[in-house]
């Protein structure tokens, strides 16, 4: 019976840890949008802008032109 509450407590902390970090990232998501971004507004040069481009495709496992 103890180790039965114990494990409940445990997946009970758990799954509201979860919650709450789903909460902090949506918070965090939500304020990097629009004028919250720090490249909101800036002009890249074409260089850049293909650089940023590239980076991105890599990441994504993508393939480059």
């Amino acid at each position: 019976m103890y180790v039965e509450t114990v494990r409940l407590k445990n997946m009970k902390q758990q799954i509201c840890k979860e919650i709450h970090n789903r909460q902090v990232y949506r918070e965090k998501s939500e304020k990097m949008k629009g004028s919250g971004n720090h490249n909101y507004g800036k002009t890249f040069s074409q260089e850049t802008k293909k650089k940023l481009s590239n980076s991105i495709r890599d990441a994504k496992c993508g393939v480059s032109d």
